[in-house]
């Protein structure tokens, strides 16, 4: 019998009711058909490239699942904060404080 966990709270994962995540760092490699020569040697790297995606996938349960939308809600909302205050300092008005005599 395999029962499958939640990779975050070890809690057992019912009726096929989860959810699969991936993250990554902004620095990874995917492979472009215009960087190959040959069709062969980019389905090879393609094909790595969707080996190391299925490894590095998450199974996550419906509780950490909302949990993570969370998370991404409030760092947008801290983002839109962000730029207004950003915004905000852009618009402010010059002011040259060297007078000439």
């Amino acid at each position: 019998m395999f029962i499958n966990y939640c990779d975050l709270c070890n809690t057992p994962l019912k009726d096929n009711n989860y959810y699969m995540l991936y993250s990554t760092t902004p620095d990874i490699y995917c492979p472009e058909p215009s960087n190959y020569e040959s069709q062969t040697k980019y389905n090879e790297d393609y094909d790595n490239y969707l080996t190391r995606l299925k490894k590095d996938v998450k199974s996550v349960c419906p509780t950490c699942k909302l949990v993570y939308d969370k998370i991404f809600e409030l760092r947008l909302q801290n983002l839109s904060c962000l730029s207004n205050e950003l915004l905000a300092i852009y618009n402010l008005p010059q002011y040259n404080n060297k007078k000439k005599k």
